[in-house]
């Protein structure tokens, strides 16, 4: 006789469309419907699969053929390694999985945004912004999960809250302004540029990472090339007079610097 058991690297978490289960070790998600849920809460260490499926037929009233289809996820769930088998009753029921907090579900929704779960990581990021209402980031991330999904009156809400939380962020105020429809936005409103204060804030984050954005991730190598276009015209020629027009950072900077 087996006793089932949740395993303890299981995390869990509400989320709006149901419940999911995340293991830490081996990074998969697991989405539950609320049956699926209950059963998972119900491995406690000291019920058998048969156990478990009796409670949850009595509780929800499933039919007798029901139970097949509940042993049938139980197996599954002790292969996706969310359930372990004891073969002693534990001797104090385990304490339910842990819950996860809203950083940690801010964490996972990055993953999940990073390996293209889109439509997953919107419920983490929803869910962790439940949990942070105060968080601006958090709000911010939710915002932009929503736009990508095409959720826009979500978008919306999400850089509201992210606005009362930061009332001088100009780049806020841009997207929500952005995000007017056609019908909403009146000739007056309409920008003929994106607002100067918008443009300033955006490139003074934009230099911090500039660097390692443009050369590291995607190649860039134009001040190279410009470098070996202006050596085939000046030929031996050195201690030049240089003035860079527009240096931003500086990549060309550094490689004409010998030059001049």
């Amino acid at each position: 006789m087996q006793f089932l058991a949740i395993h303890p690297a299981v995390l869990v978490a509400t989320v709006s469309n149901g419940y999911i289960a995340f293991h830490a070790i081996t990074q998969h998600l697991h989405h539950l419907n609320p049956v699926a849920a209950l059963l998972l809460e119900l491995c406690d260490g000291v019920r058998t699969k048969s156990e478990v499926c009796d409670f949850v037929r009595n509780a929800v009233g499933a039919q007798q053929g029901a139970e097949n289809l509940l042993q049938h996820w139980l197996d599954q769930a002790i292969a996706a390694d969310l359930l372990c088998q004891r073969m002693a009753p534990s001797p104090y029921p385990v304490p339910p999985s842990k819950e996860l907090n809203g950083p940690e579900l801010a964490r996972l929704a990055a993953r999940l945004r990073e390996t293209g779960w889109i439509d997953v990581a919107f419920q983490c990021q929803a869910r962790a912004a439940q949990l942070l209402p105060g968080d601006a980031e958090v709000c911010r991330h939710l915002g932009e999960i929503a736009y990508m999904l095409g959720f826009h009156e979500q978008a919306r809400d999400a850089y509201s809250q992210c606005l009362r939380i930061n009332p001088d962020d100009a780049e806020l105020r841009h997207l929500l302004d952005s995000l007017d429809t056609a019908e909403t936005r009146s000739t007056t409103s309409l920008h003929e540029r994106v607002p100067s204060d918008y443009i300033r804030q955006l490139y003074s984050r934009f230099s911090t990472f500039y660097e390692t954005n443009m050369v590291d991730e995607l190649g860039y190598e134009g001040p190279q090339r410009l470098l070996e276009v202006i050596l085939k015209s000046i030929g031996p020629r050195r201690q030049l007079i240089v003035l860079d027009l527009g240096c931003g950072t500086g990549l060309a900077g550094r490689l004409v610097r010998p030059l001049a």
